[in-house]
């Protein structure tokens, strides 16, 4: 706790660097393993580089030590100091990094420790972009070291067939077809509780230990986005185990479904352009909310890569409606068919996934979006109505529908004509817009503003009249949604304002000073009093800005130099400044 303190600094890097390091040679592999925890304890001293050096080479060597404790101590302390601020020691280390990081390979290797695991995912994320020369042959030993994890899973599945019997797979059938179980409950009963608790144990720690191999592969991953050709590379590796989680393994790979949906949304995201395997992804993920309900709780991740596969056909004009005898627009919108009628879904998502639909295919000759208009619109509005207690769940609807008006506002009249109701959908998305969110006011001002763009001949007379209602609606939406902007900047920075309001009042007036002596030189007159009107006195007082109400009182003096350059000495401020 007192290492900030600077009295405390000098004599505990003395203590590091003279008491401490001399253990690391300590013939006593307690003392060795301890020098490595202390070492790691005050990683956010500030040693010299040289220093950092010595510590270095001393953890480093300590990895190789014939002691396993001794060994786990230094990985735990490596994956601390390589955090130090000054990058002296990650920048010293960075010619070892192929054989500390095949080192600790070869610890898990032989300990399995979610620890060391651990700390080697801490190790990759600080090293960044230097994993980069080696990220291909890390990948593949970390896969292989996940497959060691992994096999201890499905013996426990298979020998425990009575759990998972009831599992749906994504082939329609039941795990216990898979496990060859029959559903008989004499199996549980053949094992004593002490061995039920055992294997229960290793259960948890492999388990644990597999989640960590797979977060690593992550940041391997996410470390190799900036060189697309290694990450096209890096998916090749990747598609074998990830592909499993969509057959009939998922009853031994269930427990990893977050992790490899992450898989997914990386490769969907950064990607350029998308292999053909990952596009045949997107349908059996977005199936596996809808239809299977194998991970029906992941709607914000499978929307997420709904929307990058969306950004991915814009980006590089494909047919989203018939790409690869498949056609993802149906699917997309099937998903989302089903998730609206979920109330536990995060409506800015689903918004979210219908803005970057009908704004991606706004306009473009590859996708047929105007037959799709209709079904939307549909769904949305079947919603609204059945939302009636759910203010939340209309506000998306609105959004919704805003959005197919932008999308194509000329076809959105013409369905509206259809079904005599023009009136009554603008009437909707006009009505309570200050209760939306921003993200569905900014979709509800695009939306409204498209309808000002249609040619006369397009807008039936019920529009007609409704236009100066329309504009009106839009200017308070795009006002109000500056004023919540800038009520939330103001919040979150009125704190700091109070800390810093004296230091800012006094500055003020020093600027106020040098103005007047600028309006004094400036004019034969004798010095006039400027007096503030009410409006002026009412808006300093209540404005929480103090940069706003300095640029006002600034404002106001030269517009009173202007005056006195002009002869105009008794006009008054405020016609010639308007806030």
């Amino acid at each position: 706790r007192k290492a900030h303190d600077g009295k405390y600094v000098s004599a505990l890097k003395e203590l590091v660097m003279t008491h401490v390091m001399p253990e690391f040679d300590s013939r006593f592999s307690f003392l060795r393993a301890r020098a490595c925890w202390l070492v790691g304890k005050f990683w956010r001293l500030s040693f010299s580089p040289n220093e950092w050096q010595q510590i270095g080479v001393r953890v480093v060597s300590a990895l190789r030590d014939s002691e396993l404790v001794v060994q786990m101590e230094a990985s735990s302390s490596l994956s601390k100091i390589v955090l130090e601020k000054s990058n002296q020691l990650i920048e010293f280390l960075k010619p070892q990094i192929p054989a500390i990081l095949g080192r600790f390979l070869e610890i898990m290797n032989d300990i399995g420790s979610e620890a060391v695991v651990q700390t080697f995912d801490t190790l990759i994320d600080r090293l960044d972009h230097g994993i980069i020369p080696f990220a291909t042959d890390l990948l593949r030993k970390m896969l292989h070291m996940f497959a060691q994890f992994h096999a201890e899973i499905e013996r426990y599945v298979k020998a425990h067939p009575e759990e998972y019997d009831s599992l749906v797979l994504p082939s329609g059938q039941q795990a216990s077809v898979v496990l060859g179980s029959n559903g008989s409950a004499a199996v549980p009963m053949q094992r004593s509780e002490e061995q039920q608790k055992e294997q229960l144990r290793v259960f948890d720690e492999n388990l644990a230990s597999a989640q960590q191999c797979l977060k690593c592969v992550h940041t391997i991953l996410f470390a190799s986005t900036a060189l697309p050709d290694l990450l096209a590379k890096l998916e090749e590796i990747m598609r074998p185990v990830m592909h499993r989680l969509f057959t009939d393994d998922y009853v031994f790979y269930q427990f990893y479904k977050e992790d490899f949906l992450d898989f997914l949304q990386l490769f969907s995201f950064y990607m350029h352009p998308l292999s053909v395997a990952c596009w045949h992804k997107l349908p059996p993920i977005l199936e596996g909310y809808a239809v299977l309900n194998l991970w029906e709780d992941q709607f914000n991740r499978c929307t997420q890569c709904a929307v990058n596969y969306v950004k991915a056909a814009h980006r590089d004009k494909l047919p989203f409606d018939n790409f690869i005898q498949q056609n993802f627009m149906d699917i997309v919108l099937a998903f989302a068919e089903n998730a609206v009628h979920d109330d536990n879904i995060n409506l800015l998502m689903l918004t979210g996934l219908f803005e970057n639909l009908l704004c991606c295919f706004r306009r473009v000759d590859y996708v047929r979006m105007e037959q799709y208009l209709p079904r939307i619109l549909e769904m949305a509005m079947n919603k609204y109505t059945q939302s009636a207690m759910h203010p939340s769940s209309q506000h998306a609807m609105v959004a919704i529908v805003a959005l197919v008006c932008y999308n194509n506002p000329s076809a959105f009249v013409s369905l509206l004509q259809q079904h005599n109701n023009t009136a009554g959908i603008l009437g909707v998305l006009m009505k309570n817009f200050q209760d939306l969110m921003w993200p569905q006011q900014k979709a509800l001002v695009f939306g409204l503003s498209s309808l000002l763009t249609l040619a006369e001949t397009e807008c039936p007379p019920c529009l007609v009249q409704l236009f100066p209602q329309v504009i009106e609606v839009t200017a308070k939406t795009v006002v109000f949604m500056n004023w919540e902007e800038s009520d939330e900047e103001e919040d979150e920075e009125e704190e700091e304002e109070e800390e810093i309001y004296e230091e800012e009042e006094d500055e003020e007036v020093k600027e106020i000073d040098r103005i007047f002596n600028e309006v004094e030189s400036l004019s034969n007159e004798p010095e006039q009093e400027t007096e503030m009107n009410e409006n002026q006195l009412i808006h300093n007082e209540y404005n929480g800005d103090i940069i706003v109400k300095k640029l006002l009182n600034i404002a106001n003096f030269f517009v009173q130099i202007d005056s006195e350059v002009n002869g105009l000495h008794n006009s008054d401020p405020k016609n010639h400044f308007t806030v």
